[in-house]
Order: C-alpha cells, then structure tokens, then sequence
C-alpha cells in the first residue's frame, strides 16, 4: 500500500490523464463506428441505443474509482500520520453536524407544488429531508467558503490565525 502511495503520489496525474485519454478514445471510437446507425434511427429508438454506454460506464467507474480511492488514502493517512488527521476529521465532523442540522430543519412538504412532485417522483418524506438536508449544508458551506475569501483577501488571515494558537 505505500509503494502504490508512493506511485501515485508521483505518477498519478499522469495516470489519470493517461487512463481518461484511452477512455475517450475508445468512446469516441465507439460512437463513430456507430453514428450512421444512430442517425438513421427513430427518435424513439434512439433513446432506446446502447451507443453512449461505454461514455456513461466509464464516467461512472471512474468516480466510484476516485471515491474508493479518496477513501482508502484518507484512512492510510490517518494511520500512518495521525496528528495531521485529527483537524482533517474535526473538518468532516464539522460538516457531518452542517448535514444533521440540515436534515433537522427539513421538513418535507405535504402541500402544494413539492408535494406534487414528490408523488410524481416517488420521493418518500425521508428522501425529502435527506435532499433538504444536503442543500443547506451545501448552502452554508458556500456562505462559509465565500466568507473565507474575504477575509483572507483583506489581511485577517494571519491574524485569526494567531487568535487560535497557530504559528505562521
């Protein structure tokens, strides 16, 4: 697991683009070898073809990849360096509780328009709030991020720094 860390960490861009570069090519080889068929197809039928799934596939075992990953060098650095982690973890635990508050205020609605459209999709009041959840969290975040920049681009970086106890 180190060697591959050690890899990665010198060679993984270059992996990465070498590896999305044969999936493009290998999609784009495979939807022109196709793309007289598709055309010629009905509308209908063309929503029907398998000409885009070696694209979708790919983008689809390329995040899982890149999830899989993140989590797995998350935990190897939190094994082998775990000093560092712990502001790391404080940084998840802080979003995870941004989550539950989201997710607490949410309410899903029984009434008017969402409730249409949550009988139309099927979305259950749990999946409600989960969505609601997860768009003040993301929402908050932003505000937070946005903040952020402010207040390091106007100079109050070091200083809250040294309000906190760290050293520049």
């Amino acid at each position: 697991m180190v060697g591959l860390y050690n890899f990665l960490s010198r060679y993984g861009q270059v992996v990465a683009f070498v590896v999305g570069l044969v999936l493009i090519v290998a999609y784009l080889m495979t939807v022109q070898s196709g793309l007289e068929e598709f055309n010629a197809l009905g509308k209908e039928d063309q929503a029907k073809t398998t000409i885009f799934n070696i694209g979708l596939m790919s983008a689809i075992g390329l995040i899982i990849a890149a999830v899989v990953l993140v989590f797995l060098f998350a935990l190897f650095d939190l094994v082998f360096n775990p000093k560092n982690s712990l502001r790391s973890l404080a940084l998840l635990l802080f979003i995870g509780l941004l989550f539950f508050l989201g997710y607490s205020m949410a309410q899903a609605d029984e009434a008017g328009k969402l409730a249409e459209l949550y009988q139309k999709y099927q979305i259950t009041p749990f999946i409600a709030k989960l969505i609601g959840g997860g768009l003040r969290a993301t929402i908050w975040l932003g505000i937070l991020a946005v903040v952020a920049v402010i207040v390091t681009e106007i100079g109050l970086g070091p200083y809250l720094a040294s309000l906190l106890g760290k050293k520049n």
